[in-house]
């Protein structure tokens, strides 16, 4: 027959020690997600406002290099 250790009202060590892995799992999967969205909260604003300057730069481009002839510089009608 095999001891087991208890501890306070009989509960076997080999479970608490289980439960207790778990927990700790469970608290650094929290504690990774919890840092994810606030990495995410943080540079949500810096990549929005990097897709917007981008935009803006795109729209700039066509608008200076797609011209009709008659208003491209330098040529003469």
């Amino acid at each position: 027959m095999q001891h087991v250790t208890t501890i306070g009202r009989g509960l076997d060590l080999r479970l608490v020690a289980a439960d207790a892995y778990l927990v700790a799992r469970l608290y650094w999967g929290r504690a990774l997600r919890d840092f994810g969205d606030g990495f995410v909260a943080a540079l949500l604003p810096v990549y929005l406002t990097a897709l917007k300057i981008a935009y803006d730069l795109l729209l700039l481009w066509t608008f200076r290099h797609v011209r009709p002839p008659e208003e491209q510089p330098g040529r003469h009608a």
